[in-house]
């Protein structure tokens, strides 16, 4: 089906720069297309922020954040009589630049003597983006599974993948990989995903394979903590000191039931949730070979039947000494 503009039903028309419907279509969020929309069609007088954002619905601060998006990408420029009314909040519209000037624009260079542990200091406008994004057909199809998962990517979010893929060096389906697995646990926060990334990227993680390997790791560890959590009945997450015991509990091969059953014997000795009189029962009881809690069981067990053979030889020993001593008289 093929469709096309009914002018004549509509009247009078504006247009709007190819440089927007060329690269921005997808990297624009809606309130940022909005507020290009309404500043082309009154290009012709000065436009608040105010009047703006009840124009498209948004707050005058989206509505600013807005425009400052389109002025990095060199779509928007404030006018000089708009800078000395700065109180009014006032933004002039000018001409686009042409495609040949944005054309020349080139991406900050890349760090090499010091690997950057976040994509805070990569300085990117939205122009040297889309650039970046025509340049190369894996950023391109990175940027579209990322929106799957996060939806719209705002500014932050594109520099942030962006530097994941040309500074960290992880493939576009290794980052992929991460995203999906912050997706699936709920936290997709930039700084929590460069985090990971980061990690990822140290550790010398780099094909699907290999990522797919970490995140069942993590996935295995993230249920492992959970499980303790519920045996020592925290209703808090743990402390970064109390996550160390458990992930070394875990590193020891000390099963969950085990875990629990040594928070048991806690409770029973100082009424209390300690982690370190955990730990110290759970070494005392690896010393002594024990990796269950039916190890734990059969050995108390054995304990206490010593312990009343031992009495009733004790008391056995006293009768016959009884006995001989009344035989004696």
């Amino acid at each position: 089906m093929e469709f096309k503009v009914n002018s004549g039903a509509w009247g009078s028309m504006f247009g709007i720069p190819c440089i927007v419907a060329d690269n921005f279509l997808k990297l624009a969020s809606e309130a940022q297309i909005k507020v290009l929309l309404y500043i082309l069609r009154n290009n012709n007088r000065m436009c608040s922020t105010d009047e703006i954002g009840r124009a498209v619905g948004i707050t005058a601060e989206q509505a600013e954040e807005s425009l400052i998006f389109w002025q990095q990408a060199n779509v928007l420029a404030e006018s000089s009589d708009s800078a000395n009314k700065s109180s009014e909040n006032n933004i002039m519209k000018t001409p686009v630049k042409s495609k040949s000037e944005t054309s020349e624009i080139k991406p900050s260079p890349k760090p090499t003597a010091i690997k950057e542990t976040s994509s805070g200091g990569l300085k990117l406008a939205p122009t040297e983006i889309a650039k970046l994004i025509t340049q190369s057909g894996e950023l391109k199809g990175l940027f579209e599974m990322a929106q799957i998962h996060l939806g719209a990517l705002n500014h932050t979010a594109q520099k942030s993948l962006i530097w994941m893929h040309d500074y960290l060096g992880l493939r576009a389906d290794v980052i992929v990989t991460l995203i999906a697995y912050c997706a699936s646990i709920n936290k997709t926060n930039i700084s929590y995903m460069e985090k990971i990334a980061y990690s990822w990227s140290e550790s010398g993680i780099s094909t699907f394979e290999q990522a797919q390997d970490e995140v069942n790791r993590m996935t295995e560890a993230r249920s492992f903590v959970y499980e303790v959590m519920k045996s020592l009945e925290m209703k808090r997450n743990p402390t970064t000191k109390q996550l160390e015991f458990i992930m070394e509990w875990k590193s020891k091969g000390y099963t969950v039931p085990l875990i629990k059953y040594a928070y048991e014997k806690t409770i029973e000795q100082i009424d209390m949730l300690k982690f370190e009189y955990i730990n110290k029962i759970l070494i005392n009881w690896s010393s002594c070979g024990f990796k269950s809690v039916d190890d734990v069981k059969n050995s108390e067990l054995e304990f206490k039947n010593s312990k009343k053979q031992s009495e009733s030889s004790a008391d056995a020993s006293n009768v016959d000494k009884y006995k001989a001593l009344i035989n004696n008289f």
